[in-house]
């Protein structure tokens, strides 16, 4: 399955502006090059106080 990484980014960016509007998102990457983990990324961001913070699903 070939998942298209700039349309996550923009739902991730969505996500991030509606409910986390405290971070601002830096990278977003595949978890994994294996392809039954093609829907799984992990996103890092900076929060406004100046720390970071990093997530994976």
């Amino acid at each position: 399955m070939n998942i298209n990484l700039y349309g996550v980014r923009g739902h991730i960016e969505i996500y991030f502006k509606e409910n986390l509007p405290q971070y601002t998102v830096l990278e977003i990457r595949s978890k994994s090059s294996h392809p039954d983990d093609a829907r799984l990324f992990m996103v890092s961001a900076k929060k406004f106080s100046g720390t970071y913070a990093v997530w994976s699903s």
